[in-house]
């Protein structure tokens, strides 16, 4: 017997008279159950002539059915609060009355549940869905009956419906008042905060049918109201409750924000779906900032332009506890003047706005990757457990090949503790076959001395030898390799440190690949603080990046006998030593022989910015690198000039290409009137162009108004210009397939009419990389109006398919690696501004225009050229704006968003290999962004297990 006979409220939002919601209340009715039961039923205002059906049945069930009368106006939310405020039982549960139908039985086990588990505040059960015609729809998968779930399961289990909870109301602390701040949704919003209070149970039986109206075109927009108001919940759980909830929240808003882009990318809404992105990334950071006092969400908007800029001002604003106005102040003043930020720098920023933050913090913060973000990463995934360095060492003892690697330090004064820090390191491998070689470059400190032979009498893999005066560091990198007797070779700073597996890394590629001759990895830097910071997520074997930064870097493992056949460390290259070295190993070995280890397994010391800060020295530094690449140019006879643009930090070139014989450019022009856009674009080529030998090809697809066909007239009395007519339906495969035909020139450039030339010599930069042999397209950077990225190369795989690298960033953001500034290889370029030999085109047969006639048609023409044994170059040197889909237009309709659908289809089915691996994108780096931030997860496993 219970000590106390239990009452359940229902709570009712009534808002229509139809037969469906009295027949819902009369199932609640209906309920065979031991405990009292009241019906709470909330309605606006009724008027004596309203609703009779709902007061005949309340006129029968007097003693159980009460009816609210609430304010005709207030909404859904203010209804809520009111009735549950009516609401005196025990427990509570709501109905939503669109065609709800429970089972008899519902209640009595959902009280009894709640009663023998006193830990739980809510149960919730299964829902059978049907649609107009009675026919069920598919459920998600449920968890084991009578099963405990948290908050976070709840939030994963999207169509759990309101019907299906019954809470405990004693568990309730904060009273219902504050829901009227919540909207549309509230019953939802509330039951999420109600599982803060305490378990949620589950029950796996179907108690309750829902009428699911399939026809219904709100679905989205309901998704996006239940995420605000999810976002409201995360403030007050934030301030109410604390960390735990407000954290499992904030993951569910970014899986829901990332599914929610998705949808509206089908759609071709691209504005809706980066803003979302957007949020996505936010609720990411909302977890390490507490308290959160500032309110983001809908006031501040990141469209287009602004994207992870905004992202990053918000956070530094809360880095900062500043207040909201502080936020508008930086975003708007980052939309009207993108460059301003790198304008005032310590001005502004960096004492009045941010305070505690210098100028090279605050740029760091904004334009990098974010430091709180990958130190999160590095501690979720590239942190070895006891497991894993079990799982390690077995695998080692398992392998068949275990070469040595000797490794090359050279020193001279250094500090006792990075010394220390650098050879235990090493000692630490969990790979114990390698060599250390030391060549102390007389360092006037005794300490150095006794560090040096202790490790050496301690360790026989250590190798020391001592210069009495001080050498050139060429000279002792060769007295280091003279120690070294392991077949492969790498070098190792005095105060840089390697992970712990990083030699078994090696040994394992070695393993896979053991005609490998030069095995690279990621690498990262270390603060003073000794925190990873400033991850470089290098892509595989690059050629044309190698010669516009030291892309290899470290750690690097090279061969032995290469090294000594290539000739070793040379004079005259101080500061470029290995990048020489590297540059004269590579030709002596073939990219397929080059392999890179996609993991962080070289840590760089911490320089102050005082020891590269010397002008003379960072021209003396840009001078050697200068010089090693034209060399290794002339060495394979590549007439060029190399132009030093980088720091001390990070050193960048520019190659360019002689063009002594600039052939003949076609540059092909497809359009349907948009004059305007036409003009500028051939105004353009014309006037602002300094390319000497161009013939224009505008292909007219259907143009009807008569200024456009007026403007045709005009470009028809000059001899570099033809006018063609494609009088088919639109596909522009099809279109610049005809027009190739046509060309007379060696060269073709496919543009869009609605870009913009940017730069004179845009052209002469393009056709100088398109006439090298082993190039098949060119890309260029293409921004929007307001100097934004819209283009820096295709990366396959991102969203699913493709995505452009770094869309939406001012152009002169400071990017890992400065990869807006590389000339690079990369799997796609955009034809909207493509230059590529017509030999290369017809080559690989242009364009695809059966399966690809509108989308995708040019990353499936690059991948064929790869797939041919080209490379496909984009160049930061080549700038022009890029109005996009000004002339075609956004898909909207139906049956153009199914042809999307169809050649998205179709892409991943052809390249699926090249969109599960490409080459170009790291697999520590997330493919659901453009900016290269670190994977949650990765796409890769542990080679251990």
């Amino acid at each position: 017997m219970r000590p106390e006979i239990p009452k359940v409220s229902v709570a009712v939002l009534y808002s229509k008279d139809d037969q469906s919601a009295i027949d819902a209340i009369d199932s609640v009715l209906k309920q065979q159950t031991e405990f009292a039961i009241e019906i709470v039923i909330g309605v606006r205002n009724p008027t004596t002539d309203s609703h009779p059906k709902l007061k005949e049945l309340a006129s029968r069930h007097a003693d159980t059915v009460r009816i609210v009368r609430v304010g005709r106006d207030l909404k859904p939310n203010h209804i809520f609060a009111a009735v549950l405020k009516e609401c005196s039982g025990q427990f509570v549960t709501v109905l939503d009355c669109d065609s709800v139908w429970l089972t008899e039985s519902k209640l009595s086990r959902q009280v009894d549940y709640l009663e023998r588990n006193p830990s739980c505040a809510i149960c919730c059960h299964d829902v059978q869905c049907v649609d107009e015609a009675g026919a069920m729809l598919p459920t998600v998968v449920r968890p084991p009956d009578d099963s405990t779930l948290s908050v976070a399961d709840l939030l994963q289990m999207d169509s759990i419906a309101n019907t299906s909870a019954v809470v405990r109301r004693d568990l309730m602390k904060p009273p219902p008042d504050w829901l009227v701040v919540l909207s549309i949704n509230a019953v939802r919003d509330w039951l999420v905060l109600y599982t803060t209070c305490g378990d949620i149970g589950y029950i796996n039986k179907a108690m309750a049918t829902i009428l699911i109206h399939t026809g219904r075109q709100t679905a989205l927009t309901d998704k996006l109201y239940h995420y605000r108001n999810l976002n409201l919940i995360l403030r007050r759980l934030r301030r109410r409750l604390g960390t735990p909830y407000a954290s499992q929240i904030a993951d569910r808003l970014s899986q829901n924000h990332l599914n929610i882009s998705d949808e509206l990318e089908k759609q071709h809404r691209t504005e809706d779906a980066d803003r979302h992105r957007q949020l996505c990334f936010l609720y990411g950071r909302w977890k390490s900032k507490l308290p959160l006092q500032t309110k983001f969400s809908y006031t501040i908007r990141p469209y287009g332009r602004l994207h992870s800029v905004a992202a990053r001002c918000f956070e530094l604003a809360v880095a900062c506890k500043r207040s909201p106005p502080f936020v508008a102040f930086l975003t708007t003043t980052l939309i009207c003047q993108p460059g301003w930020l790198l304008k005032i720098g310590r001005s502004t920023i960096g004492r009045g706005r941010a305070g505690f933050m210098d100028q090279y913090r605050v740029l760091e913060y904004l334009f990098g990757v974010s430091r709180q973000q990958y130190a999160r990463w590095v501690r979720a995934f590239d942190t070895l457990t006891d497991a894993d360095r079990t799982a390690v060492l077995r695998r080692i003892e398992s392998m068949e090949n275990r070469p040595t690697v000797s490794l090359l330090m050279t020193i001279c004064n250094p500090s006792e503790d990075t010394l220390k820090t650098a050879i235990e390191s090493v000692r630490n491998q969990l790979y114990a076959n390698w060599q250390l070689c030391i060549v102390d470059d007389a360092s006037g400190q005794p300490r150095v001395h006794r560090i040096l032979k202790q490790y050496q009498k301690s360790d026989r893999r250590i190798h020391c030898s001592f210069h009495h005066e001080r050498e050139h560091h060429w000279t002792s990198s060769n007295a280091a390799l003279a120690l070294a007797s392991g077949e492969f070779v790498g070098i190792l700073g005095n105060n840089d440190e390697l992970a712990e597996h990083a030699l078994y890394l090696v040994a394992e590629e070695l393993n896979r690949n053991p005609d490998s001759d030069i095995i690279y990895s990621d690498e990262d830097r270390r603060d003073r603080n000794g925190r990873s910071i400033d991850p470089i997520f290098k892509t595989d074997w690059n050629p044309d990046m190698m010669l516009s930064c030291d892309m290899i870097g470290r750690l690097a493992v090279i061969r032995r006998q290469l090294v000594l056949n290539a000739g070793s460390f040379r004079a005259g290259f101080d500061g470029s030593e290995d990048y020489d070295l590297t540059l004269r190993c590579i030709e002596a070995t073939s990219g397929d022989r080059i392999k890179h280890v996609p993991a962080i397994l070289y840590h760089r010391g911490h320089h102050p910015l005082s020891i590269v800060a010397g002008s003379e020295s960072a021209e003396t530094f840009g001078e050697a690198g200068t010089r090693a690449i034209h060399e290794h140019l002339s060495r394979n006879g590549v007439d060029a000039d190399v132009e030093y643009r980088g720091t001390p930090e990070s050193p960048l070139y520019r190659v360019q290409y002689r063009l002594d014989n600039p052939p003949l450019v076609s540059v092909i022009i497809p359009t349907k009137d948009q004059v305007t856009l036409l003009q500028r674009c051939v105004n353009g080529l014309i006037n602002e162009t300094d390319y000497p030998r161009l013939e224009i090809i505008i292909v007219n697809n259907n143009s009807v108004q008569p200024k456009t066909h007026t403007y045709f007239e005009c470009l028809r009395a000059r001899t570099d210009i033809r006018i063609v007519d494609y009088n088919s339906a639109f596909n522009y495969s099809a279109i610049n397939n005809f027009a190739v035909e046509s060309a007379n020139g060696d060269v073709i450039c496919l543009l869009n009419n609605d870009t913009e030339v940017a730069e004179a010599d845009w052209l002469r930069e393009m056709v100088s990389h398109a006439v090298r042999d082993q190039i098949g397209a060119v890309g260029a950077k293409l921004l929007y109006p307001d100097d934004t990225i819209q283009h820096a190369g295709v990366l396959i795989g991102t969203g699913g398919a493709t995505g452009h690298a770094f869309a939406g960033l001012p152009t002169d953001t400071p990017v890992t690696f400065g990869r807006l500034n590389l000339i690079q290889n990369v799997s796609c370029v955009t034809a909207a501004c493509m230059v590529l030999r017509k030999s290369v085109y017809d080559a690989v047969g242009g364009f695809d225009e059966q399966d690809f006639p509108i989308g995708y048609s040019d990353v499936d023409l690059c991948l064929r050229m790869i797939s041919a044994g080209y490379r496909i170059v984009w160049t930061p040197h080549a700038r022009l704006y890029h109005h996009e889909s000004a002339s075609l237009g956004k898909t909207v309709t139906p049956q153009e968003r199914e042809r999307d659908r169809r050649e998205r289809d179709t892409l991943r089915r052809r390249w699926s290999d090249r969109i599960a691996a490409d080459p170009n994108m790291n697999p520590n780096v997330s493919i659901s962004h453009v900016d290269y931030r670190p994977a949650f997860p990765p796409r890769t496993r542990k080679q251990w297990y």
